[in-house]
């Protein structure tokens, strides 16, 4: 999945169908809401923002940063406002959603364009970001 299909559940969702059937209709309805109540600039932001958070946190893995570095830390932090735009994920929550990230390839192929082995780092950053912080 790319970008544009990442983000192109502003305005249709091809992978709606298998979201609710794994998170139900009040919970997928739930994000569609708040998604849908931001501006075109806010979306915009939000996929310029994506983009930035998955940078910088490439750009600590090929540093060899520790997934518990300050400077991952942050990013994780970042990429979890990011997340809270459509859905408030919990601690268990947030990390189940890093941990598929590197189970589903789709996800997984996304983010390693960026940089190879980056869902498994973020999985691990995102994990550690939670038990410290949610």
């Amino acid at each position: 999945m790319d970008a544009q299909e990442m983000f192109r559940g502003f305005e249709e969702n091809p992978y709606e169908e298998e979201a609710r059937q794994l998170w139900g209709d009040a919970g997928v309805d739930s994000s569609q809401a708040r998604l849908a109540g931001l501006s075109a600039g806010e979306q915009q932001d939000l996929m310029q923002e994506a983009h930035a958070i998955n940078t910088e946190l490439a750009g600590c893995l090929q540093a060899g940063l520790a997934a518990s570095d300050p400077r991952v830390s942050d990013a994780v932090a970042r990429h979890y406002r990011w997340i809270c735009a459509g859905w408030t994920p919990d601690r268990e929550a947030y990390k189940g959603l890093g941990t598929l990230y590197v189970q589903d390839g789709r996800f997984t192929a996304f983010y390693d364009q960026e940089a190879p082995g980056l869902a498994a780092y973020l999985a691990k950053a995102i994990e550690q970001w939670a038990d410290a912080n949610l």
